[in-house]
């Protein structure tokens, strides 16, 4: 009996705490309402201008009073009684007796001082005698004759030759045209190369005076032919026609 009243009584409190905190979480409060009232808008006066500052006044040394003057206070100095110290004054007496000695021997003979002797009396200088006074000479001014003037050099001879070379030329004559020729059927090969040493005359001929080198022997009569029949522009010499002896090389092709 005793255990079904305590779990009854259990239950009981049980349910009534379950009861207490369901009621607890299902009340809600009522929304606050908020009620809005017209705000009245309240115009201030404006705040009075600020005062107005005044330049302070400059205070001349003029008007400034003098500043006072510093008191100064003066003691008397005590000087202090000190009394006198009596000095005890003894009388020196300043004499000293001198005791008499002698020697055995007797004191060595003063030597003779030598006799001064005589100054040599001044020889009278003589008198210079005037000389005369000779006249100035005469001097004569003559010109002085001009010196001749330098003859100028004369001018180097200049020699004039035969023949000059192509550095000795104004400039190297050009070639107005060149000379034909035919490919020799015994030349070996499709090409060659012939030197020659020739002579172009004032009117721009040509004279062949040597065959120099040739890489085949059969073109160097070709060569000749090319230059015999071709013609320069007149080599010139200080601007003067003049005869040119130079080397000139020739690359023939088979036509």
């Amino acid at each position: 009996m005793l255990l079904r009243s305590s779990l009854t009584g259990l239950v009981v409190t049980l349910l009534l705490a379950v009861l207490l905190a369901a009621s607890r979480i299902f009340s809600v409060e009522p929304p606050e309402t908020i009620e809005l009232t017209e705000v009245e808008v309240i115009e201030l006066a404006p705040p009075p201008p600020p005062p107005e500052l005044s330049e302070p006044e400059e205070q001349t040394s003029e008007d400034l009073p003098p500043p006072p003057t510093p008191k100064i206070e003066l003691q008397d100095v005590v000087t202090p009684d000190t009394p006198e110290i009596a000095l005890a004054i003894s009388e020196v007496p300043l004499t000293t007796p001198i005791q008499n000695f002698q020697t055995e021997m007797a004191p060595a003979p003063m030597p003779a001082l030598p006799k001064p002797k005589p100054k040599p009396k001044p020889v009278a200088k003589p008198k210079p005698t005037p000389r005369k006074s000779t006249p100035a000479p005469t001097r004569t001014y003559t010109k002085p004759t001009p010196k001749p003037s330098p003859r100028p050099a004369p001018k180097p001879v200049e020699v004039t030759k035969s023949y000059y070379s192509a550095g000795e030329l104004d400039s190297l004559p050009r070639e107005r045209y060149t000379g034909k020729f035919r490919w020799p059927s015994s030349a070996r090969g499709t090409s060659g190369t012939v030197k020659l040493y020739i002579e172009i005359s004032t009117s721009g001929r040509v004279k062949v005076l040597s065959v120099v080198s040739s890489t085949d022997s059969a073109l160097s009569s070709a060569a000749s032919k090319i230059a015999r029949g071709s013609r320069f522009t007149s080599p010139t010499r200080g601007g003067k026609p003049v005869k040119a002896r130079f080397y000139k090389t020739y690359h023939l092709k088979k036509p």
